[in-house]
């Protein structure tokens, strides 16, 4: 499993617009690929959010992204998402592959 994660500070009062645009962002994801989003907001600071994005494997995520890039939507719902970031926000992204450990008994 292929994880992306995203943090990220939004601006106070777009909570509803922000879900919106995920909404319809996920809709365009899932036409190329099967994947799950997870949104965890702060409990310090609730515009502080970390979104973590799971994908089968990095070659799936590769292949998709390069299709999802080239609808026109995305692109206008990346800028209305820019506009929702907290001034001076910058978009913190990480890769991570998921590994079996189960502590009990060592790695699977």
């Amino acid at each position: 499993m292929f994880v992306k994660a995203y943090r990220y500070r939004l601006r106070p009062n777009c909570w509803d617009e922000y879900v919106a645009i995920q909404a319809q962002a996920s809709a365009v994801y899932r036409r190329f690929i099967d994947y799950h989003a997870v949104y965890l907001r702060n409990n310090q600071d609730p515009n502080q959010i970390t979104e973590l994005d799971f994908f089968p494997d990095e070659e799936s995520y590769n292949t998709a992204i390069k299709s999802v890039n080239k609808e026109p939507l995305i692109d206008s719902l990346f800028a209305r998402f820019r506009d929702l970031l907290a001034d001076g926000t910058e978009i913190d992204a990480e890769e991570y592959t998921r590994i079996l450990f189960d502590p009990r008994s060592g790695p699977m």
